[in-house]
């Protein structure tokens, strides 16, 4: 019965800290990016390059971007956008 609930624990944790994270990068997303970028024109901007090279082209906007963000948040928007082909 334990290993039961250990197993079923295992498979719902990370969803929902997934969930977790995605939420907090949609928080940072519209509190810091939307108001000069909306998930519109970013999700087509993306649409261009392969899903794949996501993370990397993100981690490199961000990192060259005025508006900078630190390591957690930029990672958490990079989660969420790397979500809007999917």
């Amino acid at each position: 019965m334990i290993a039961r609930l250990l197993i079923a624990a295992s498979l719902i944790l990370p969803t929902s800290i997934l969930a977790d994270d995605l939420s907090k990068g949609e928080d940072i997303f519209n509190g810091r990016c939307a108001l000069c970028h909306s998930l519109p024109r970013v999700k087509k901007m993306l649409s261009e390059i392969n899903s794949e090279d996501h993370p990397t082209y993100l981690k490199r906007f961000l990192r060259s971007h005025p508006s900078k963000l630190d390591d957690d948040d930029e990672d958490l928007v990079i989660r969420l956008l790397s979500t809007l082909d999917k």
